[in-house]
């Protein structure tokens, strides 16, 4: 799914890709030096990664639930 943003304050709205830096999986390489670092297969990621989003459409839940007041 892309998502493309227009200015509604603007006279001749120019839509633009909304981009991110996807935070992908993190593997620990060396605990004392290097806290996480990347998998070798996400250290180069295609440019197309960053104006791409995932989207997971799902049945309602079988059950309710609630927060309580100071939640």
């Amino acid at each position: 799914m892309q998502i493309v943003a227009e200015p509604a304050a603007v006279k001749d709205p120019v839509p633009t890709l909304v981009r991110t830096h996807p935070l992908i999986d993190k593997q620990i390489i060396n605990v004392d030096l290097i806290p996480h670092a990347l998998r070798e297969d996400q250290r180069r990621l295609p440019p197309s990664l960053t104006d791409r989003f995932a989207l997971q459409v799902t049945p309602p839940a079988p059950f309710k639930s609630s927060c309580p007041k100071n939640c």
